[in-house]
């Protein structure tokens, strides 16, 4: 396992004559690990990491694949089980019928109402499930276009996303649309950074197919051996990736983010490519941090919290190992979701996966959260006692060349003061705009009732569902309105929130592990016919 590391809160200075009584500091180099693997961003240097990332995903598969559907003994995949306390506190909460519902496949239609708001009723099937348009769509949206066609356009691009969640089949049309109104749309392609962004998702697409094939040849053969030797599960089936190093875990987790396109928009637009690819590794722990227990059951051997060395090197999912890994990712994240960077592309598709996450028909954010808040409250008291605020950290620093957690974080610069339900900036935020009445309203609907209903940690279907329809609207009218920017910092600031303030993402974390297996042993895709749209 990874050796204890005492927790540092700030980073040393390397360099300096010291003064008698002085500090040492360094100033921070950033990601630079990230700016070695990006380069100038330029599509020879997406090919490449995609290229790399689908060697190791292949080299991992294939290990996978030698073991004749038997449990992992390789060095390259690890069969994974939850330490004894935390095994003692699933069962307890299963025997007492705290049971989370396996995850749905995000295709259901929005409602008329949000479409009405949007001016979106007549767009393609494809386009309107949930987790399409609070996921990609509503990524573009936040991040603006060259016009309104250009918008639409990307957005197409972007759902190149979903071919790991099945769309192409459950959409006949879905990759006809993907290419003639994504791809190939000539005025999309004249608009500054469009050729970028259409021939870099080309790109990110060539690396998601590679990894669903090998992904169903997996499973297949797993199932195979099931049959055959009587297994309950094997394979790939309760069990992670372990990466040889923190650069091949950045290097998948570019790859795993299939939003390459945004990110060869955002340096054609003068973005710094460092920044933006960091941003879109983070997007990975980001969308898994609702999955890791669910990550166990299922065929997914690519979760960065179950990939980090504190889990794979024991092979025990362990409450304080886990709880380290969720601090730094939540530190790694904190510059672009509770930072000055909000207002950047990346930054701000890393922050609307808070919104995804409880729109996307798939996750039922707010029952993980309901399920896992008392673990939250407690493992948080035992890990944070004494810690002074909010935390940021680059990923270099908050783990090591082995993707081990450090443990190294310093105070984050653009803090709040972590007022519930209103924060010290949130108050000065709406203080400045015009529409601060309408605007609370909306945060209230992001963040204050459902903090509301989670804290009392009883699950009500309809009391959910109501909460994700009054939001989606409220959010499709924000739109409409033409309050963009003020949408994307409360987004940002709220997903900020869910890290580090309210931690609805570790309770939302916690709540999976109650999981009820429906998906064990197999892939978390649609995978069934095509609904004729």
């Amino acid at each position: 396992m990874c050796p204890p590391t005492r927790p540092r809160t700030a980073c040393h200075r390397t360099s300096g004559a010291r003064r008698a009584g002085e500090v040492q500091w360094r100033t921070c180099s950033g990601p630079a690990e990230a700016r070695e693997l990006i380069g100038d961003g330029s599509l020879a240097a997406l090919e490449q990491i995609v290229d790399e990332a689908t060697d190791i995903v292949s080299d991992i598969f294939k290990s996978v694949l030698e073991q004749d559907g038997s449990a992992p003994s390789t060095t390259a995949v690890v069969a994974l089980r939850l330490s004894p306390t935390l095994e003692a506190w699933r069962a307890a909460q299963l025997a007492a019928g705290r049971v989370l519902p396996a995850k749905g496949n995000g295709l259901q239609r929005v409602s008329d109402g949000v479409l009405a708001r949007l001016g979106a009723g007549a767009w393609p099937a494809p386009l309107l499930t949930g987790g399409a348009l609070f996921g990609s769509g509503w990524a573009n949206m936040l991040t603006g276009a060259h016009d309104a066609r250009t918008l639409f356009s990307n957005y197409v691009v972007d759902i190149g996303f979903y071919l790991e969640h099945g769309y192409a089949r459950a959409f006949p049309s879905f990759e006809s649309l993907l290419r003639d109104a994504g791809m190939r749309h000539p005025h999309a392609l004249g608009t500054h950074g469009g050729r970028e962004r259409r021939a870099a998702a080309v790109v990110g697409m060539h690396y998601i197919r590679a990894k669903c094939a090998l992904e169903a040849r997996a499973v297949a053969d797993q199932q195979r051996h099931q049959q055959q030797q009587q297994q309950q599960c094997g394979g790939v089936c309760g069990s992670t990736a372990r990466f040889a190093s923190r650069r091949a875990m950045q290097v998948v987790c570019a790859a795993e983010c299939n939003m390459l396109g945004i990110l060869a928009e955002a340096v054609a637009r003068g973005f710094d490519p460092a920044a933006v690819l960091a941003d879109m590794v983070f997007s990975s722990p980001g969308t898994d941090v609702v999955d890791v227990g669910s990550d166990l059951h299922n065929s997914e051997l690519f979760n960065a919290f179950l990939n980090a060395g504190d889990i794979t090197n024991p092979g025990v999912v362990d409450e304080a190992a886990l709880g380290r890994v969720y601090d730094a990712f939540a530190h790694v994240g904190a510059r672009s979701v509770g930072g000055h960077r909000w207002a950047e592309l990346t930054a701000a598709v890393t922050a609307q996966l808070y919104v995804w996450h409880m729109l996307d028909g798939r996750h039922m954010f707010l029952r993980r959260c309901v399920l896992g808040h008392a673990k939250m409250r407690a493992e948080g008291r035992r890990r944070r006692a004494g810690e002074a605020g909010q935390r940021e950290a680059d990923f270099d620093e908050a783990f090591d060349e082995r993707f081990c957690t450090t443990g190294v974080s310093r105070p984050l610069a653009t803090a709040c003061d972590g007022a519930e339900p209103a924060c010290d900036r949130l108050e000065h935020f709406l203080a400045l705009s015009p529409d601060r009445t309408y605007l609370g309203a909306l945060w209230t609907l992001l963040v204050t009732e459902p903090l509301a209903y989670v804290r009392g940690e009883t699950a009500d279907s309809a009391r959910e569902e109501d909460l994700y329809e009054r939001l989606a609207c409220a959010l499709a009218e924000t739109y409409a309105r033409g309050l963009v920017r003020e949408l994307a910092w409360l987004t940002a600031h709220a997903a900020h929130h869910a890290w580090q303030v309210n931690y609805l993402n570790e309770a939302a974390m916690w709540g999976s592990f109650l999981d009820d297996g429906g998906l064990k042993g197999r892939l978390d895709r649609f995978d069934g016919e095509k609904d004729g749209e």
